[in-house]
């Protein structure tokens, strides 16, 4: 299977994203005998990709996962008013390159909506939804009914990852883990600027203080104060544009407390992380939660193919100069994934079987790169 592009998808495609949306059923009150349903709207946009791969060429996709106060758009496809739309975009840099975006909005958050108490959506419940969303991402590209104008993806060229970032990464980890469960793996997993050890405040120069009072909300939602989280976001000596941070503080969304209060637990996401087999690729910012992308490499003992890069002269949202360098590994890394050998089987999140001309395959030596 190669990855090399022959023509070009739809003009109708190219560039602004096309908004769908995903039903999704999940129980609530994870591990007790009181679970409920919870029926919710889980918002989307789609980044079709430029270029449409030639016949038996892999056809590249991730669901895409934003952290903490931010939106899918606002994160991956980042609007900056007097600035090209592609500027700080990382879902069209990837679109250009022939690998497809569906980025959501997090359960309760933006326009994913569901009349739930934000203190009960924890990791296990976006897990929950997000492998749903997965089953019909699925289901529609095979189909040729992801959105208007793309054809159906022969079932054994699609690659089907997730990319999540901060707290994306975090809920990510679980999702990935509950995908191994189910013997229908991701084909690649990238986990951005999350770690799994403690927050080093005073090297991020953070007022932990300042932040845990600062947090305001009702229903289970909380706000952040932002201000005291600029140091990590944009470095302590931010270098991104000031329309920039507005516009991330303008746009910034709720976060459900179940999720907030699991995130900052240390490791608690760790015995999941290492239970991922399917490659994968962590990065961190050089100011970033963690110290070093390398030593995450131990975490994830499972996986046949671990990939470190740690993004230069950058803060944790990976928006500054050598942003298009980070955006370029993901690219690469995608390609040479798809190229090597993976996806190890072809995955259905909902948990069933599918036939597949394509065996797994270990990588090279100990499939380990870092």
């Amino acid at each position: 299977m190669t990855t090399i592009a022959h023509h070009v998808a739809p003009s109708t495609h190219r560039g602004n994203p096309v908004r769908i949306s995903f039903r999704v059923t999940v129980p609530l009150a994870h591990g007790t005998p009181a679970e409920t349903a919870l029926d919710a709207t889980i918002a989307a946009w789609v980044f079709a990709p430029y270029n449409v791969p030639g016949e038996g060429a892999a056809s590249m996709w991730y669901l895409a996962i934003p952290g903490a106060t931010y939106r899918g758009l606002s994160y991956f496809d980042r609007q900056v008013e007097g600035y090209a739309a592609e500027e700080f975009s990382i879902a069209r840099f990837l679109a250009r390159h022939g690998i497809g975006l569906v980025v959501i909005d997090t359960l309760g958050t933006g326009e994913s909506e569901g009349e739930v108490d934000g203190g009960l959506i924890t990791r296990f419940v976006t897990a929950g939804a997000n492998a749903q969303v997965l089953h019909h991402m699925r289901e529609r590209l095979l189909a040729g009914m992801l959105v208007p104008g793309l054809a159906p993806v022969p079932e054994d060229t699609l690659f089907l990852g997730a990319f999540g970032h901060s707290m994306g990464a975090f809920q990510l980890a679980q999702l990935a883990a509950l995908l191994e469960d189910r013997g229908t793996p991701l084909d690649a997993a990238i986990f951005a600027g999350w770690s799994h050890g403690p927050v080093d405040y005073a090297r991020l120069r953070l007022d932990a203080d300042a932040i845990s009072t600062g947090m305001v909300g009702e229903n289970g939602y909380l706000t952040i104060p932002f201000a005291a989280m600029r140091p990590i976001f944009y470095g302590p000596s931010p270098t991104v544009p000031e329309a920039l941070i507005e516009a991330d503080e303008r746009d910034a969304v709720v976060i459900p407390k179940g999720l907030l209060d699991e995130v900052l637990i240390p490791g608690i996401v760790a015995r999941e992380a290492g239970s991922i087999r399917c490659p994968v690729l962590h990065v961190l910012a050089a100011h970033d939660l963690g110290t070093s992308a390398q030593s995450e490499g131990q975490t994830y003992a499972s996986t046949r193919l671990f990939t470190a890069y740690t993004q230069p002269q950058a803060a944790h949202c990976n928006f500054e100069l050598s942003r298009r360098a980070f955006w370029q590994v993901l690219a690469d890394w995608s390609r040479m994934v798809a190229v090597s050998g993976h996806p190890f089987r072809r995955a259905d999140p909902l948990g069933r079987e599918h036939n597949s001309s394509h065996r797994p395959r270990e990588a090279h030596g100990n499939g380990r790169k870092d």
